[in-house]
C-alpha cells in the first residue's frame, strides 16, 4: 500500500510539473478583433489583454492572417496602436513566468508611426520588474527573452512621438509562459504524500518475537 500511494503522489507531481511547462500563446483563434475602451479586455488562450490608453484614441487589435499590410511573422498578431498601453495577465488570476515574446511595428507602409521603443514591466511580489526593447528596423518581428518569474501581471508601454496623430505603434505575437499551478491543485500533492508518508511509518513497526 505504501508503495501504491507514493507511486500515486509521485505521478500527481510529475502531472502538476507537466502542466507548469511552456506553452505559447497566439491569436490564431481569433478573426479581426477591435478594442477601442480604456480598461476593455480581450481575452485569448487564458490571457486577458486589457488597454491602459495613454490617448483618447487609442486601441488595439488583431490583425488579418497572413495580411501583407501589418508586419508579421506568417501568422495574426496583436496591433496595439496610438500609444496604447496594454496589461496582461492570466484569465483565472494564477501567477506565470514570462520567457519571451516576439516584438514588432505595425504597418509595413507606415514606418514613422512605429514606437521607438517598447517598455516592459513585470509585477511580482517581490517588486516590479523593467525592460526597455527597441522595435526591430525591418518589417519583420524579433524574439525578446525575459525569464521572468513568478508575475501577477506586465504591462507593454510605447515610447515615441506621434506623427500626424498616428502611433506610437507596436505589434506583439508568440508570448512564451509557464502559468503556476493552482493552490488547489498543489494540496492534493500535499494531500498524497502525507498520507504515503503515514503508511510508511505505519508499515515500519518493529516486528514482535
Amino acid at each position: 500500500m505504501h508503495r501504491i500511494l507514493s507511486t500515486l503522489a509521485l505521478a500527481a507531481t510529475l502531472g502538476l510539473a507537466g502542466a507548469a511547462q511552456a506553452a505559447v500563446v497566439t491569436f490564431e483563434p481569433d478573426d479581426f478583433v477591435l478594442v477601442l475602451g480604456d480598461g476593455d479586455t480581450h481575452s485569448v488562450e487564458g490571457f486577458d489583454f486589457t488597454l491602459q490608453s495613454g490617448r483618447a484614441d487609442a486601441s488595439f487589435f488583431v490583425s488579418g492572417l497572413q495580411d501583407p499590410a501589418y508586419v508579421g511573422n506568417g501568422s495574426r498578431t496583436l496591433v496595439a496602436a496610438n500609444q496604447a498601453n496594454l496589461r496582461v495577465a492570466t484569465s483565472s488570476g494564477q501567477g506565470f513566468d514570462l520567457l519571451s515574446f516576439d516584438l514588432g511595428g505595425s504597418f509595413v507602409d507606415f514606418t514613422e508611426a512605429w514606437a521607438e521603443s517598447v517598455t516592459v514591466i513585470g509585477h511580482t511580489a517581490a517588486g516590479d520588474l523593467s525592460l526597455t526593447v527597441d522595435l526591430p528596423d525591418l518589417a519583420t518581428m524579433a524574439t525578446v527573452t525575459l525569464n521572468w518569474l513568478g508575475l501577477s501581471s506586465f504591462e507593454l508601454r510605447p515610447n515615441g512621438t506621434p506623427v500626424n496623430d498616428f502611433g506610437p505603434d507596436f505589434s506583439i505575437d508568440n508570448l512564451r509562459v509557464n502559468v503556476v499551478p493552482e493552490p488547489a491543485s498543489l494540496a492534493v500533492v500535499a494531500l498524497a504524500l502525507a498520507l504515503a508518508a503515514g503508511v510508511g511509518r505505519r508499515g515500519a513497526r518493529p516486528r514482535s518475537g
